[in-house]
């Protein structure tokens, strides 16, 4: 009797400590995911970004800083106005210029693209155009809604189409 007793006593204690453990390493988890998209502020940034920012685009105003992750590991996203221009920066952990993600008007599209975009949406209203900048390619993203749906089209510097995704959902509805 005093076996099983001793016996049930550490399946218990077992079984707690490992919900206990389990629950931390959860917890962590939850923590590093908030951690990896954060929210942050002007005066959080690395100097060296910072500097090399306001040395690009002495004029523009910072609208929002964030700090994520990817595939390179700790970027930082500075996203501005400047003259009228939305801009997105990305800057690695290390300072080097990742990405210029910047807002522009359909007559800035490549002729092909804006004729693609013509010919097979004409009912479509475009939401959003942004020339992409990492390195020396330049791609173009279109997002087009057209009642419920939502379609991104990326074009290359030429105007061809690189892909299209479509069922796009907003930005705030993917955290949920």
């Amino acid at each position: 009797m005093k076996a099983r007793l001793k016996f049930a006593t550490f399946v218990v204690l077992a079984t707690t400590l490992a919900a206990l453990s389990l629950g931390a390493m959860l917890r962590a988890e939850d923590e590093d995911a908030e951690e990896s998209d954060a929210r942050m502020t002007r005066a959080d940034l690395p100097a060296a970004i910072m500097a090399a920012f306001e040395q690009a685009y002495p004029k523009a105003e910072i609208t929002g800083v964030d700090k994520d992750t990817d595939s390179t590991g700790i970027v930082y996203e500075i996203e501005s106005k400047d003259s009228g221009t939305q801009r997105t920066v990305v800057y690695t952990g290390a300072g080097a210029l990742l990405e210029i993600e910047e807002a522009i008007a359909l007559t800035d599209l490549p002729k092909a693209a804006q004729q693609h975009l013509k010919s097979d949406y004409p009912k479509a209203e475009i939401t959003a155009i942004e020339r992409a900048t990492r390195g020396d390619a330049v791609t173009y993203e279109v997002l087009l809604e057209s009642g419920e749906d939502r379609t991104e089209i990326v074009f290359d510097h030429a105007g061809q189409t690189m892909t299209v995704e479509n069922n796009i959902k907003d930005e705030d509805e993917e955290g949920d």
